[in-house]
């Protein structure tokens, strides 16, 4: 089995719907938003009654219409260490096994605590032979504390996420910019260090547009790839934050020109070396504005 290669391989992301798992009539909905990638949500979104008939729901879905969604489609699972988490990821891996078409990119994993939680899901879906990614959700202490071996932890990994609620909770700290931002910090940190997305948490207030807008410029500002959102109206926002200013797009032009004249050797841009971070930026605006252009 081959798998895709690291997150800086794909086409970006910028933007991550959650759809709940119980609404199976919101799914296709949430695929034709104007969203990059959907997450169907079987964990928090579901009642502990509900969870069989929604991860049915899931199945038919991603085994039948959702082979023609045309965007990532990732499920969040229940926690790995619980038999519902287990039963998730078991059916997605047979789901996958029977159907080649499907088209789900990946499971989220939530309250990851170690790079084992990691590991043990890539194992299963070595075992299973199905070309998975996985993303990581780092929502409690433990979590951020081995975030940077967690982000490391096997090459199917793609992101780590900030899940601000549950850390909030266990800090025994108010959801605020300010509480979390150390933690916010790590998760970026990691996710740098393994060369990996980071995605940030949803914005919860929908009535309260302007400190959606504030909170995701220092989101964006501090390092987080891309946001999470539980309503297609946040959607916009995340685009346009993302949408590289003008000047920014004719430097980094500017910048990949004169690397790829430099053909491998040194290269100068207006009296300044070009080295590999800076090209790396360029390349990561310029696939941010195309993004932004196919929308048009």
């Amino acid at each position: 089995m081959s798998l895709i290669d690291t997150a800086s391989n794909y086409p970006p992301i910028r933007s991550w719907l959650f759809v709940p798992g119980s609404r199976p009539e919101r799914f296709a909905k949430a695929c034709a938003s104007s969203a990059d990638a959907v997450i169907i949500d079987l964990e928090d979104a579901v009642a502990p009654e509900a969870k069989n008939a929604a991860r049915e729901a899931v199945m038919s879905f991603i085994s039948g219409q959702g082979n023609d969604v045309g965007i990532p489609v990732y499920v969040r699972l229940n926690n790995i260490r619980s038999l519902n988490g287990i039963r998730d990821l078991l059916a997605i891996c047979e789901g996958v096994c029977a159907n080649a078409e499907t088209t789900v990119e990946g499971v989220i994993l939530p309250k990851v605590s170690c790079a084992e939680d990691v590991t043990l899901v890539a194992e299963v879906m070595d075992d299973a032979d199905v070309p998975l990614q996985i993303g990581a959700l780092l929502e409690t202490v433990a979590g951020i504390e081995q975030a940077a071996t967690i982000a490391k932890a096997s090459a199917r990994l793609r992101f780590v996420m900030f899940g601000g609620a549950d850390m909030a909770l266990d800090l025994r700290v108010p959801m605020e910019w300010e509480s979390l931002l150390a933690a916010r910090t790590e998760v970026v940190r990691a996710a740098a260090g393994a060369k990996i997305d980071a995605l940030d948490m949803p914005w919860i207030d929908l009535e309260d547009k302007e400190g959606y807008i504030r909170e995701m410029k220092r989101s964006f500002s501090l390092g987080f790839t891309s946001r999470t959102a539980i309503h297609p109206s946040q959607i916009a926002a995340i685009h346009a934050a993302l949408t590289p200013a003008d000047a920014d797009v004719a430097h980094a032009r500017d910048v990949m020109a004169a690397w790829e004249n430099g053909a491998g050797g040194v290269a100068t841009l207006n009296g300044k070396l070009i080295e590999k971070p800076l090209v790396a930026q360029a390349k990561r605006i310029l696939s941010l504005i195309e993004r932004a252009i196919g929308e048009d």
